[in-house]
């Protein structure tokens, strides 16, 4: 038995325009937010803005 060992580099990358799930949008969502009031102002198709 051998083992070897290797580096791995991973880039996220995140789109200007990002796509937007229907089923998401209109009945995931809406169930996370009655849930979670964290998730009161996501937006689908827009990035998490940081403040």
């Amino acid at each position: 038995m051998k083992l070897t060992a290797g580096l791995r580099l991973d880039i996220p990358i995140i789109t200007s325009d990002p796509a937007v799930d229907g089923a998401f949008a209109t009945k995931t969502l809406p169930a996370i937010q009655v849930q979670y009031d964290i998730a009161e102002n996501v937006i689908p198709g827009q990035h998490h803005k940081v403040s």
